[in-house]
Formats: C-alpha cells, structure tokens, sequence
C-alpha cells in the first residue's frame, strides 16, 4: 500500500499556434526523478481532449514519502506529421504544500502556533501574475494549493492585518513499519509586500521542519 502522502499533478499540452494545420502527430513524455527515497512517481497514460484546440492531458501521480529539495526533471518530444521533432525540458511542478491536508485552527490556535519558537522560519518575495490580483478566490487557491491548506481568518493581530493566513499538516512515514506516521504542521502568511498594485507578494513559511519551511 502506499506509505506517503500522494496527489495527481495534470499538465496540459497544446499546439501555440492553433491554426488547423498545426497539430501533433505523436508526443512522447519522460520523468527523471533524483530523489527515489523522497518521492515515487508513476506516469499515466496520455490522453487527448476534443479539439479545436488539439489538447494532450498528461497526468503524472506523486507519492511524497519525505522532504524533497529537488523536483523531477521533465522531458516532452513532439513530432509533427511533416517530420520535424521538437524536444522541451522542463521541471514538474511540485511543492509539499500541495500534499497537506487543511490544518482548521481558531484564531487563538492560529496565533499560538504561529508565535511557537521551535518552529522554523523562511521568507520570500515572488511576483505574481496580475490575473491573480484582479481575483481574490483566484489567489486564495494559489496561496493554499488549491484547498490543501486551511485559511484562518478573523485573527486579531498586527501581523495578520492584509494577509492571507493558512495551515496545514503533512503526513510523512514513520521510519519502521511499527511507527506512526510524523506530523509536520505548516503555515503560511502571505501579503503584499508594496501593495497589491506592485504584485510583489511577500511569504512568511513556518514549519516544525527545516527543510518543509525551506
């Protein structure tokens, strides 16, 4: 049985040029993966999606069985029906975030984790598509991994005045078959950092492990 924390990852793929004579003839996906012992991965078959446009869904399942700081590397060939091949690299897009499940707290609970001084901290700035900002559910699932991570709201402090809170816990196996899974709590706090105009979005990572705040 599986051991991990697992979720599905879907990619999409699509002619740039949609005209009717742009299409694939056969595409052809690999996965390397450096990190056996973090993660497990099983690619699924391919499937097509009826078109205008042509559309390929490529679903890849991932079982996270430990913190991971290198995601697999991706390789896409397309051949088209003239002949012509064209190879792109790419990284699967992964973060643990997206394997949690949702930590619901009350704004006290919230509060007192958050301030709890064996946690371990990481800040970054990341920029934001201006999609995101005209549409706050938009950026609510960006933030919380479509829903793996609980918002916590109406949380009376300074620090949680225009920003996003959230929680959540991941699961991760204990190292002998006797041993109970090992919870690491999450959380986040994200705001932007120069106003929302400037889609400079500042995040605050706290976790009971270094390398999952990392």
């Amino acid at each position: 049985g599986s051991l991990g924390m697992t979720a599905g990852v879907d990619i999409l793929f699509t002619p740039s040029d949609t005209g009717p004579a742009v299409r694939f003839s056969r595409l052809n996906f690999e996965c390397s993966n450096a990190e056996r012992g973090a993660l497990g991965l099983t690619v699924l078959p391919m499937t097509s999606v009826k078109g205008p446009p042509q559309q390929f869904i490529q679903s890849v399942s991932v079982e996270v069985r430990a913190s991971f700081k290198s995601s697999p590397r991706c390789k896409l060939e397309i051949f088209l029906p003239d002949g012509g091949a064209h190879m792109i690299s790419f990284t699967l897009p992964l973060f643990l975030s997206r394997f949690a499940a949702p930590l619901r707290l009350t704004p006290q609970a919230f509060l007192a984790a958050w301030w709890d001084p064996s946690l371990h901290v990481s800040q970054a700035r990341l920029s934001v598509p201006k999609r995101f900002l005209r549409d706050t559910e938009l950026l609510t699932a960006l933030v919380t991994a479509g829903g793996a991570l609980a918002v916590c709201e109406r949380v009376a402090h300074p620090m949680a005045e225009n920003a996003l809170l959230a929680a959540g816990v991941l699961r991760f196996p204990g190292a002998g078959g006797d041993i109970g899974p090992r919870l690491v709590r999450l959380f986040l706090r994200c705001w932007f950092a120069a106003g929302q105009a400037s889609g400079l979005l500042a995040v605050e990572v706290k976790a009971d492990d270094p390398e999952v705040a990392e």
